[in-house]
């Protein structure tokens, strides 16, 4: 019975613990992505009509636009990792590996080359 009662509270010390280490703030948690700056950055343009609010919104632009190409290089680093493996050569694999990365790849550079300009619209509106 004591061991039973000592393996009981062994347990709940070590679920607490899992629990309060799982539940520390990460640094990596914290960072924004693409789909809630693209969210934030919608909602500023509803409402900017200050020049600090189109500065404001310039900046997050710029940031979304950094994303973005971090994302394209991520998605063409992983089309040339596909791409030195000969079954990805196959039109079956090729298809839903490599052409798919370059796809999205490219569609990510488009979108930032688009938040570039309005970054630069909204600059201009802030001036």
């Amino acid at each position: 019975m004591k061991t039973f009662a000592k393996g009981i509270a062994f347990a709940i010390v070590l679920a607490t613990g899992t629990n309060s280490f799982a539940a520390a703030p990460n640094d990596e948690n914290h960072s924004v992505t693409i789909k809630q700056l693209t969210q934030q950055t919608k909602a500023l343009e509803r409402a900017t009509e200050r020049s600090q609010e189109h500065r404001s919104l310039a900046a997050g632009y710029r940031q979304l636009a950094q994303l973005q190409r971090e994302e394209s290089v991520k998605l063409d680093q992983r089309a040339a990792w596909y791409a030195q493996f000969p079954i990805y050569s196959s039109d079956k694999f090729k298809r839903s590996t490599i052409d798919t990365s370059v796809y999205f790849a490219r569609r990510y550079r488009a979108e930032a080359v688009k938040s570039d300009d309005l970054a630069a619209r909204h600059e201009r509106f802030a001036s």
